[in-house]
């Protein structure tokens, strides 16, 4: 297992619309998706890599298959 230098949970406001990022080592590696579509409640990639996957009470994060956290 990797344990990367930074991971926290960060969120922005656009446009009045709060999103909700996972932030790896200063990188976007994924964002939440929006309420009332098909992607609510999940992690949404936006890094090539990278594999997101959410329990009730963790996040298991993935780059390149090697676990990092």
């Amino acid at each position: 297992m990797i344990k990367p230098q930074g991971l926290k949970i960060e969120t922005s406001e656009i446009d009045g619309k709060q999103e909700v990022f996972l932030v790896v080592d200063g990188i976007r590696v994924a964002k939440r998706g929006d309420p009332d579509t098909p992607l609510d409640g999940t992690w949404v990639l936006i890094e090539p890599g990278w594999e997101v996957v959410a329990g009730e009470e963790t996040i298991a994060i993935k780059y390149n298959a090697v676990s990092v956290h």
